[in-house]
């Protein structure tokens, strides 16, 4: 009788499980969570938005933002290169921010690779990207551009950013410490600086990952951080602004002619 009993507690506990447990969908641009609002993505660059640069500028020439800033590749690249391109849509969307309370990276040099290793700063001024081991298999997917993912990209500008002055103890105090920002799990595993770099990250490659409510505190840092007065940041948003600056600026050099 007693076996009996432990027989239908395991089946109880089993029916549960299966009840509750965290069922993700293998479609990662349902924002931070994938599904049951039980788990967040695994990392923002897994998000397909974020990855490919959907809320980002879209640099038609973008010689000229590396140049301004004074970025450079370890190899052989030219221009058409698609990750230049991926490197000049962030750094000029980051540009784009006139009020932001950080200075823009300058000087960087970028070695991309295609091993299974972790993506590291070397120095101040070397960045070395690469699939990292835990999601060599989901970057290789097309729709998550592997070393091309501009997620990725501001994932790792933002250890640069998180070095300067006292930014980093800034945004402990005012949000990591008041809350537990659900925004990747990569962003809780208590990596040194993942947090800020993951908040960094969705915050200018897809904001509606980071406006969550798990987030608030880290959402309004960032919105601070970056100087954006707007109430309404989105994905959309975003877009519709960098593409109205686009045209303000191609207006200018056209009348500068």
């Amino acid at each position: 009788m007693f076996t009996n009993f432990l027989y239908a507690l395991v089946f109880v506990l089993f029916l549960y499980g299966c009840a509750t447990k965290q069922v993700y969908t293998g479609n990662y641009n349902d924002s931070a969570v994938i599904s049951n609002n039980t788990g967040p993505l695994k990392m923002v660059k897994l998000d397909v938005k974020a990855a490919n640069g959907d809320c980002l500028v879209r640099e038609a020439k973008p010689e000229r933002t590396l140049e301004k800033h004074k970025i450079e590749f370890e190899g052989a690249f030219d221009v058409t290169d698609p990750r230049q391109k991926a490197v000049a849509n962030v750094i000029s969307s980051l540009d784009r921010f006139q009020n932001k309370k950080f200075s823009m990276p300058t000087a960087t040099k970028f070695k991309f690779s295609h091993k299974a290793e972790v993506s590291r700063t070397l120095g101040d001024s070397l960045i070395e990207v690469n699939p990292s081991p835990a999601s060599a298999r989901a970057m290789r997917k097309p729709e998550f551009g592997g070393t091309d993912n501009q997620a990725l990209i501001a994932h790792m500008l933002a250890y640069q950013v998180a070095g300067q002055r006292t930014v980093y103890k800034d945004f402990r105090k005012k949000a990591a410490l008041q809350e537990k920002c659900l925004v990747s799990r990569y962003a809780i595993s208590k990596r040194a600086l993942s947090d800020f770099a993951e908040a960094f990250a969705a915050y200018l490659t897809n904001p509606d990952l980071l406006n969550i409510s798990d987030c608030e505190k880290t959402f309004a840092y960032m919105k601070d951080f970056f100087g954006e007065e707007s109430n309404e940041i989105t994905c959309a948003s975003r877009q519709k602004r960098f593409n109205s600056q686009a045209g303000s600026a191609d207006q200018s050099s056209g009348t500068a002619k």
